[in-house]
Protein backbone atom coordinates (compact mmCIF):
# COMPACT_ATOMS: atom_id res chain seq x y z
CA UNK A 1 0.00 0.00 0.00
CA UNK A 2 1.09 3.25 -0.92
CA UNK A 3 2.20 5.35 2.00
CA UNK A 4 3.26 8.99 2.25
CA UNK A 5 5.84 10.73 4.95
CA UNK A 6 5.89 14.00 5.77
CA UNK A 7 10.22 14.74 6.60
CA UNK A 8 11.16 17.61 8.06
CA UNK A 9 15.00 17.36 7.79
CA UNK A 10 17.47 18.61 10.43
CA UNK A 11 19.63 20.16 7.88
CA UNK A 12 17.07 23.03 7.36
CA UNK A 13 14.08 24.02 7.73
CA UNK A 14 12.18 22.65 4.68
CA UNK A 15 9.19 20.06 4.97
CA UNK A 16 8.16 17.24 2.66
CA UNK A 17 6.31 14.80 1.17
CA UNK A 18 7.38 11.58 -0.15
CA UNK A 19 5.73 8.24 -0.95
CA UNK A 20 6.91 4.53 -0.46
CA UNK A 21 4.95 1.23 -0.87
CA UNK A 22 5.26 -0.52 2.13
CA UNK A 23 4.44 -3.31 -0.13
CA UNK A 24 7.85 -3.11 -1.17
CA UNK A 25 10.78 -4.39 0.73
CA UNK A 26 12.85 -1.94 2.64
CA UNK A 27 16.04 -2.59 0.99
CA UNK A 28 14.34 -2.32 -2.27
CA UNK A 29 11.95 0.40 -1.76
CA UNK A 30 12.17 3.99 -3.10
CA UNK A 31 10.63 7.31 -2.20
CA UNK A 32 9.03 9.44 -4.50
CA UNK A 33 8.60 12.68 -4.18
CA UNK A 34 4.82 14.26 -3.45
CA UNK A 35 5.41 17.71 -2.21
CA UNK A 36 7.08 20.84 -0.69
CA UNK A 37 5.11 21.69 2.37
CA UNK A 38 7.12 24.72 3.51
CA UNK A 39 10.52 25.93 2.05
CA UNK A 40 13.06 27.41 4.19
CA UNK A 41 15.15 31.00 3.04
CA UNK A 42 18.09 28.67 1.84
CA UNK A 43 15.68 26.57 -0.99
CA UNK A 44 12.80 29.14 -1.52
CA UNK A 45 14.34 30.13 -5.05
CA UNK A 46 14.45 26.30 -6.40
CA UNK A 47 11.55 24.61 -7.75
CA UNK A 48 10.04 21.84 -5.49
CA UNK A 49 11.27 18.83 -7.33
CA UNK A 50 14.91 20.56 -7.13
CA UNK A 51 14.13 21.45 -3.30
CA UNK A 52 13.28 17.83 -2.79
CA UNK A 53 16.81 16.45 -4.53
CA UNK A 54 18.65 19.36 -2.91
CA UNK A 55 17.70 19.24 0.73
CA UNK A 56 17.98 15.01 0.46
CA UNK A 57 21.71 15.27 -1.45
CA UNK A 58 22.70 17.91 1.59
CA UNK A 59 21.10 15.91 4.58
CA UNK A 60 22.58 12.31 2.18
CA UNK A 61 26.17 14.17 2.14
CA UNK A 62 25.77 15.33 6.33
CA UNK A 63 25.30 11.80 7.36
CA UNK A 64 27.75 10.48 4.79
CA UNK A 65 30.36 12.45 6.66
CA UNK A 66 29.60 11.52 9.74
CA UNK A 67 29.83 7.87 8.80
CA UNK A 68 33.05 8.45 7.46
CA UNK A 69 33.89 10.12 10.80
CA UNK A 70 33.20 7.32 12.44
CA UNK A 71 35.69 5.01 10.55
CA UNK A 72 38.66 7.21 12.03
CA UNK A 73 36.86 8.12 15.47
CA UNK A 74 35.09 4.87 16.15
CA UNK A 75 34.18 6.38 19.96
CA UNK A 76 32.36 9.34 18.18
CA UNK A 77 28.67 10.17 18.73
CA UNK A 78 26.39 12.60 17.28
CA UNK A 79 26.99 15.08 20.17
CA UNK A 80 30.28 15.36 19.26
CA UNK A 81 29.72 15.90 15.50
CA UNK A 82 29.19 19.85 15.13
CA UNK A 83 27.67 20.70 11.19
CA UNK A 84 26.38 23.46 10.11
CA UNK A 85 25.74 24.70 6.15
CA UNK A 86 26.88 27.99 5.28
CA UNK A 87 24.82 30.09 2.76
CA UNK A 88 26.53 28.68 -0.14
CA UNK A 89 25.60 25.25 1.51
CA UNK A 90 28.88 23.91 1.74
CA UNK A 91 28.80 21.39 5.13
CA UNK A 92 31.20 22.78 7.69
CA UNK A 93 32.06 20.10 10.49
CA UNK A 94 34.66 20.13 13.13
CA UNK A 95 34.15 17.88 16.35
CA UNK A 96 33.85 18.62 19.95
CA UNK A 97 34.48 17.10 23.33
CA UNK A 98 36.66 14.40 21.39
CA UNK A 99 40.31 13.87 20.69
CA UNK A 100 41.24 14.06 17.11
CA UNK A 101 44.73 13.81 16.49
CA UNK A 102 46.16 15.47 13.43
CA UNK A 103 46.66 12.20 11.76
CA UNK A 104 42.92 11.20 12.45
CA UNK A 105 41.76 14.10 10.92
CA UNK A 106 44.10 14.14 7.88
CA UNK A 107 42.29 10.72 7.13
CA UNK A 108 39.10 12.04 7.37
CA UNK A 109 39.89 14.86 5.09
CA UNK A 110 41.57 12.09 2.60
CA UNK A 111 38.24 10.20 2.89
CA UNK A 112 36.11 12.71 2.21
CA UNK A 113 37.83 13.87 -0.84
CA UNK A 114 37.43 10.62 -2.31
CA UNK A 115 34.13 10.41 -1.94
CA UNK A 116 31.87 13.21 -1.41
CA UNK A 117 31.73 15.99 -4.51
CA UNK A 118 35.32 18.33 -3.86
CA UNK A 119 34.09 21.82 -1.99
CA UNK A 120 31.36 20.82 -0.57
CA UNK A 121 32.60 19.63 2.70
CA UNK A 122 34.94 21.90 4.75
CA UNK A 123 36.71 20.21 7.69
CA UNK A 124 36.90 22.81 10.86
Amino acid sequence: MKQVTRWSPDSCGCVLEYEWDDAVPATARTHTFKTVVKKCSSHSALTDKDIYNQVLSENTRKNKVFGIAQQFLPEIKSENYNWSFDDKRILKVGFIDIPVSGEQMNQIRNAIQQEIVVGAVEVI
